[in-house]
């Protein structure tokens, strides 16, 4: 269509396109909710502007004006508010209607460079009429031609028509107002940037608020509190819980009235999901609320944990009936986390109220009259009174960053402590259970740390001797002797905080009342030490067992030379070996059967005992030998480390006879395989008897180890350890389809190792458990690559085969 054909009735047949379109656009908007229109406005092009736009040659030349704008037919459809406009966008209301010219279509926005349009803000949407419209013979002639549809916001359609009217439509020729007019582009640009913009996402604000505010309001007035109590199942209580937190409580008008019905309901809440899980579970099945009541329990301690930091009496109250009116692990695991947090020291609430929680929580443990019945509370609650760090964070730029620092002197705060390690020593001295026993032991031990973060003064570290001071007091008085164990982590746990208080005093000086409580610290600890030591037996027990063990020299020095205490051990290993070798003795032989007799998989603790029996060995081997045949039953390791010293003297016969025995009773099997690999000789009987009874009970552990022995000693001896021994442990491996020789054998086939003297049977029988293995790990490929390293065609064939 050329301008003339426009000007002569082109542009009658686009303006009433443009009118179809506003029509359809208007009945459709009206049948649908959620937005609000404003206007819709229609128009066909001015050939006027028409003329403007293109140049009399190309207009002469009879250019397609219908191809080259899309505008010829135009809508406009205004809404009041950005959210009106995503509205009307995301219910498809244009794709429904009209046929779109996604390659036209465009999306409006200002742009930096200032242009004529530079302002112009709006979905501009290119479409015609669809088939079912131009059936009709009233619309037929309106077929194909497209039409150019506008929505944008009110305020954008008033900045929209006041930049085109004068920046784009008028132009004033001259210089006459040359510099008012140059200004007032920009001035429109301001206004828009600063004005406009900002109060239509004020204004989209506004609405989306007050919608939301209304869509909570029904929430909470369909009474979620009744709901949440009425819940019979976890899955509604979840449901409820997820409306409480997005719809109510950020919208509460007056917390302190709304707040404690919520606390109630909430622990109701809680215990109700907790008896939903114990009365749906049974011997047989697990109820299928398994997986619920963790997301339960979840979200209810996510909420009290914001509401009750500021309630510490209802905090507290709200644990402890919780907890004694629940029953399931994970109520009481999430229960203690709870009870962690809200003791714990905030930044914020320090700012604000200073250890204020925590001289609450430290009152309510301490006059907790049933202490035992919430020790997991009680325990919880102590181990955070008793930290020096307060946690924070603070909002940075682009970030939040998370801080660290001590805990600042206050009296209060040193009341609250004292109550605190009252409370725990109480529990320790109630409890019937050790685990109870060791757990407020210990947290008793953790509160005295020194602070490992900044900021703390001579006045908190005061306040931690203090704490010591009377702790020490207490053990002196009050702790159970009967464990030596025990005793000795008590003392290396006392030791390693007299090491840290006398470093950080050391960075402290110039305080005379901070010295003064180090000299009296000193005075306890002494004292302390000096009781800890009385018992000769304990002393002994120190040399024997344990890993780091604090003697007196230690004490002096305030220093852990552990190459000073070695040579110390050794020292006093001599001057025992010396007394039982001349006077061997009821008492000793009681007191090295209680130590052998104890549990020893921690290797490092009991590491001197065997130290000291090798050194008795070499010097009085008869004790060792008696040792050996009465102290059944042994712990592990300990057969190994009695008889391999023994194996080095004239008794290896009678050892090797005696093991032998075990071995055909099928005692210590693991124990005799272990003694086996130190040993520096070797027992052929012993060796056939061991194998006999690990394949008979089937043993595979066992067999590791011989596998694992083969392969250490079969150059001694290569017929014995490959043909009687390995071969058929192999062949029985694989009948019962185990693979333990893969692991005991894979570190040694580098070099020359036995897989260098199978012949081809063997191989075969190998690589058949091989491939029967379901993942070939690095220790298969190792022994693949030594049994087929020098046979490619054996390779190929192991690879098809599996």
């Amino acid at each position: 269509m050329t301008l003339e054909q426009y000007e002569s009735e082109g542009k009658h047949l686009y303006n009433r396109l443009a009118k179809v379109v506003k029509k359809l656009l208007k009945n459709e908007i009206r049948k649908l909710s959620g937005f609000r229109l404003m206007a819709i406005q229609s128009r066909a092009k001015d050939p006027k502007s028409l003329r403007e736009h293109f140049s009399e040659a190309e207009i002469q030349s009879g250019l397609d004006i219908a191809r080259e704008r899309k505008d010829l037919a135009g809508c406009r459809v205004i809404f009041y508010t950005n959210r009106d406009v995503r509205a009307f966008t995301n219910n498809k209301v244009l794709p429904t209607l009209f046929d779109i010219d996604w390659q036209r279509t465009k999306v409006h926005h200002p742009n930096p460079d200032y242009n004529a349009e530079d302002l112009f803000r709006s979905d501009n949407y290119v479409v015609k009429l669809k088939e079912k419209h131009t059936d009709d013979p009233k619309l037929k002639e309106l077929s194909g031609l497209w039409c150019e549809v506008q929505v944008q916001t009110a305020l954008n359609h008033v900045v929209s028509e006041i930049s085109h009217d004068i920046m784009y439509k008028t132009k004033l020729e001259g210089k006459f107002g040359f510099h008012v007019l140059n200004e007032i582009p920009e001035d429109v640009k301001k206004v828009n940037s600063c004005h406009i913009v900002p109060a239509g996402h004020i204004l989209s604000k506004i609405d989306s608020d007050f919608r939301r505010i209304a869509k909570d309001k029904a929430v909470y007035d369909g009474n979620i509190f009744a709901k949440l109590a009425s819940a019979t199942n976890n899955e509604a209580r979840l449901s409820s819980l997820e409306s409480l937190s997005e719809h109510v409580l950020p919208n509460f008008g007056d917390p302190l009235e709304e707040i404690p019905d919520l606390l109630e309901c909430l622990r109701d809440a809680w215990i109700s999901a907790d008896q939903s899980r114990t009365e749906n579970c049974d011997d047989r099945a697990v109820p299928s609320e398994d997986g619920k009541l963790e997301e339960v329990l979840d979200r209810i301690s996510s909420i009290l944990k914001s509401v009750l930091l500021v309630y510490p009496e209802q905090a507290y109250a709200i644990l402890i009936h919780i907890y004694r009116s629940t029953r399931t692990d994970e109520s009481h695991k999430e229960l203690g986390e709870l009870a962690e947090h809200l003791a714990k020291y905030h930044r914020w609430i320090w700012e604000r109220y200073g250890p204020q929680m925590q001289v609450v929580f430290a009152n309510k443990i301490y006059e907790e009259e049933k202490k035992q019945s919430v020790e997991s509370i009680v325990i919880r609650i102590a181990s955070m009174i008793l930290g020096t760090e307060v946690d924070g964070a603070e909002l940075k730029r682009k970030c939040i960053e998370t801080s660290k620092a001590s805990v600042l002197y206050r009296r209060e705060l040193a009341k609250a402590r004292r109550k605190a390690i009252r409370s725990l020593i109480s529990l320790h001295n109630e409890s019937s259970e050790s685990k109870a026993k060791k757990e407020a032991h210990s947290t008793l031990i953790q509160g005295l740390a020194v602070p490992s973060v900044p900021g703390y003064d001579s006045a908190v570290i005061r306040m931690l001797i203090n704490d010591f001071c009377y702790i020490l007091d207490y053990l002196a008085i009050q702790f159970d002797f009967s464990d030596f164990y025990d005793l000795l982590e008590l003392e290396e746990d006392m030791f390693y905080c007299w090491m840290s208080y006398h470093r950080t005093v050391e960075e402290l000086q110039g305080d005379y009342k901070l010295d003064e409580s180090v000299k009296r610290l000193s005075r306890k600890i002494k004292k302390f030490s000096g009781f800890l030591n009385q018992d000769p037996e304990f002393v002994t027990y120190k040399l024997l067992l344990g890993s780091v063990p604090i003697f007196e020299f230690n004490w002096n020095t305030c220093m852990l030379n552990i190459e000073e205490t070695k040579r110390y051990r050794r020292i006093e290993h001599d001057r025992l070996v010396e007394e039982i070798s001349a006077n061997y003795n009821d008492e000793w032989k009681k007191r090295l059967r209680t130590l052998i007799s104890q549990i020893s998989s921690d290797l490092a603790r009991f590491q001197p005992l065997y130290d000291f029996l090798t050194v008795l060995g070499r010097k009085n081997p008869q004790i060792l030998w008696d040792l050996l045949g009465e102290c059944d039953p042994f712990p592990e390791q300990a057969i190994t480390n009695i008889a391999v010293p023994l194996l080095q003297t004239d008794y290896a016969d009678r050892v090797l006879a005696l093991m032998s025995r075990w071995a055909k009773a099928s005692k210590h099997c693991k124990e005799i395989a272990f003694t086996l690999c130190e040993y520096r000789g070797t027992s052929k009987a012993l060796v056939m008897n061991l194998l006999n009874s690990v394949l008979e009970h089937r043993d595979f552990e066992t067999l590791s180890t011989l596998f694992s022995l083969s392969f250490r000693k079969f150059k001694e001896d290569k017929k014995f350890w490959k043909d009687e021994l390995f071969v058929p442990a192999l062949i029985f491996c694989n009948s019962n389809g185990d693979f333990c020789w893969i692991d005991a054998t894979s570190y040694l086939a580098d070099g020359e190792s036995m897989y260098d003297e199978f012949d081809d049977t063997e191989k075969d029988l190998a690589l058949s458990a091989l491939i029967r293995k379901p993942v070939l790990c690095d220790k298969s490929m190792v022994i693949l690559y030594a049994l087929t390293s020098k046979e490619p065609r054996r390779l190929l064939s192991f690879f098809r085969r599996r």
